[in-house]
Order: C-alpha cells, then structure tokens, then sequence
C-alpha cells in the first residue's frame, strides 16, 4: 500500500489544557514562524527545527502545544484564515449590491493570497493527504466558509437580477482556481515570465482585472 505523504495525519491531538498568556505568545511565535517560512520559501515543507529557530523557542515545544507536525500545519492555516473568513462573511452579509461584495470578496482572497501564498496548495495537501475524518475538519473549518460567502453573494446576485442565471458551484471553482495562480505557483512567474512574486501595486492590478471578468460575464447586461 503506498505510504501517505509527510503531511498526512492520522490523529489530531493537542495539548488539553488551555495554555497560558505565556504559552499562547510561545504557541503563536511557533504558527508565525511556520507561515513565514512557507511563504518566504515557496513550500509547504518546513522542517520543526527550522520553524522553532525562526521563533527562538525550543523545538520540544512544537509536539507539546501541537503534538505533531500534521496538527500544526492544521493550526497554521487556520490562524492565518480566521480573520479572511471573518472578513468575507461581514461582506457577503452587508447592505451593497451584489457587484460592489464580489468586489470586495475577491479583494480579500487576493490580499489573503499575496500574504499568504502557500495557503491554496497547503489546504489543497490536506484536502487529499489527511486521513478522510481530518480531511473534512479542513473543508468544514476554512473551505466551506470561504465559498458560503461567495455563493450567498452569487445566489443573491442572481435572484434579484442583477446577475445572469449560472451554475455557482462552477463561479466559485473558476473564481478561486483564477485568484490562487498567480501567487501559488511562484515558479510559474520565475522560469516563464523571468520575474519574482507581485508587488503590492501588481496584486492589486491582478484582482482588479479578475473582478472585472467576472462581474462583466456576471451581469444581466452582458453579451453571450
């Protein structure tokens, strides 16, 4: 039978009792500097002893407050997504019309996605890598809520006209499939395009040119 790769889980186990203000400072060093890594190096392999030299701790705390690398990882993305879920729910929820929040939404996934350019291939691992229990912690946790936002928008859209009748499950995988490549596949940019990862002026060039396809094929004036 072949192996699971080294980021699939089998148990998610950390530590049971609440840490202290200490233990929380030390448990979010250790989150940072896992997502620092994997962003400044392209990759979502980092070894443990890397990421406890880059947050000055001591290795041994990695497996007490995560238990393994696995939980970790897990752990990572979703401190990283929180504040992105929280953000896209505000926006799907407020007053504006269907255009001006799927502006925004796709504003936050860019922004999200410059800052945090492993995130789409790290969550994409353990989608098909953890044992099938975790894999749906995964989905459940931070992809669910991402596309709820938008799906509510595009359904809303729909509904009131504003937007043409399509299938929305199919919007969304092109919207996040057509957000995620420019800044997942950094090696695309530097062996074809001779070129290093966006600035800020170009990722926000990126997702304006990105909302503007959608919501022009979206609207109910569109031609074809």
């Amino acid at each position: 039978m072949a192996q699971k790769s080294s980021i699939g889980m089998k148990r998610l186990k950390g530590p049971a009792e609440m840490p202290s203000r200490l233990q929380r400072n030390a448990r979010e060093r250790l989150l940072e500097a896992a997502s620092d890594l994997m962003g400044e190096g392209d990759t979502i392999n980092v070894s443990l002893r890397n990421v406890a030299e880059r947050a000055q701790l001591n290795a041994s705390l990695i497996k007490y407050y995560f238990g393994n690398k696995d939980r970790m990882l897990l752990e990572v993305v979703e401190h990283d997504h929180r504040p992105v879920i929280a953000d896209m729910r505000a926006v799907a929820d407020g007053p504006e019309s269907a255009e001006v929040k799927l502006r925004a939404l796709i504003r936050i996934m860019i922004v999200a996605l410059h800052r945090y350019p492993y995130s789409n291939r790290l969550l994409m691992a353990m989608l098909r890598d953890f044992a099938p229990e975790h894999s749906q912690v995964v989905a459940d946790r931070l992809v669910k809520p991402m596309m709820a936002s938008v799906l509510d928008v595009l359904k809303a859209g729909m509904a009131s006209g504003e937007f043409r009748p399509h299938n929305p499950d199919f919007i969304w995988l092109n919207l996040a499939g057509a957000c995620a490549q420019g800044f997942s596949i950094q090696a695309l940019l530097r062996h074809v395009y001779q070129r290093g990862p966006f600035n800020q002026h170009e990722r926000d060039e990126y997702g304006d040119q990105i909302a503007s396809i959608f919501v022009s094929g979206l609207r109910s004036d569109a031609v074809g």
